[in-house]
């Protein structure tokens, strides 16, 4: 015959799991100052600017063409 119980095993469980004290966790904290790449500017955003000034000198240089097209028609 099987062993049989009056416990109520939710309610109980949830009663430990409140009780219960929280997990402490060591946390080591990063100190960003110290760490080798700090105050470098990351290879991406260089990249980024190159990008974006060579599409500026592209612009630039086009708007001068087309002004002395136009000068060019008078």
């Amino acid at each position: 015959m099987g062993l049989k119980s009056e416990k109520n095993f939710i309610n109980s469980n949830a009663v430990d799991v409140i009780l219960m004290s929280p997990r402490y966790r060591k946390t080591e904290e990063v100190d960003y100052l110290k760490k080798s790449d700090y105050g470098k500017t990351p290879k991406y955003i260089s990249k980024l600017k190159d990008l974006v000034e060579n599409e500026y000198r592209s612009i630039r240089e086009m708007q001068v063409k087309n002004k002395e097209e136009q000068n060019s028609r008078k």
